[in-house]
């Protein structure tokens, strides 16, 4: 009996299974660590913050607000391409800030000039005859006022006034052939009403109104 007491009192001081030592997986310890220097960081992290904040603010407030718009220039007689070459002489004498030499092209005021940021001519692909004026300038006011001084300089540049010079004179010319033929036809007009019989194969009718045609010409 003693033995068999004694055998089950050592049998109950063994535990039933070896415990295996206390560990923490890599990633956790990496995680502990990076949670213990944040947390000492907090204050830098925290002010750092509110410093970027504070300077984006103050960046609103002190740039200037640039206003931008865009007019369009459908030359009648010039070629859009010669004007749109005119207009980037002018955006590169504002680019090297020439403006004493801007100023005299296009009659307005250096310090206005000043407010200017660019000016860039473009011509659009569904359209080649049209050339479009784009500006950005710290003045609302001037996004009407330049394109109208531009359009005064182009009209009074030497190349445009040749065109235009040039294009009067053939239409003095077209408006002189066209008076001319007017004439013959009314002569015609006059001879076959007088004496129909010598002009068969020529109807006053129609004489009549191709001279209307070219008189509305």
């Amino acid at each position: 009996m003693s033995e068999t007491k004694s055998h089950k009192q050592t049998g109950n001081n063994i535990p039933p299974y070896q415990p295996f030592p206390t560990y923490y997986e890599e990633d956790e310890i990496d995680l502990y660590e990076l949670w213990l220097t944040l947390k000492k960081r907090k204050v830098y992290i925290f002010g750092t913050t509110v410093l970027f904040l504070i300077l984006a603010v103050i960046f609103v407030f002190v740039s200037p607000q640039i206003y931008k718009g865009e007019a369009g220039i459908l030359p009648q007689v010039a070629n859009p391409f010669l004007i749109k070459k005119e207009i980037d002489s002018l955006s590169s004498l504002l680019k090297e800030k020439r403006l004493a030499e801007l100023s005299s092209k296009l009659k307005i005021d250096e310090e206005k000039l000043s407010q200017i940021v660019s000016l860039e001519a473009r011509i659009p692909r569904e359209n080649k005859q049209l050339v479009l004026l784009a500006i950005e300038t710290k003045d609302p006011n001037l996004i009407s006022e330049i394109p109208a001084k531009i359009i005064s300089y182009l009209n009074t540049t030497r190349f445009i006034k040749e065109k235009v010079e040039t294009e009067k004179e053939k239409l003095t010319k077209e408006i002189a052939s066209i008076k001319n033929n007017i004439d013959i036809l009314k002569s015609l007009q006059a001879r076959v009403l007088k004496n129909p019989e010598a002009y068969p194969d020529v109807n006053p009718y129609d004489i009549a109104k191709t001279i209307v045609e070219l008189e509305s010409t």
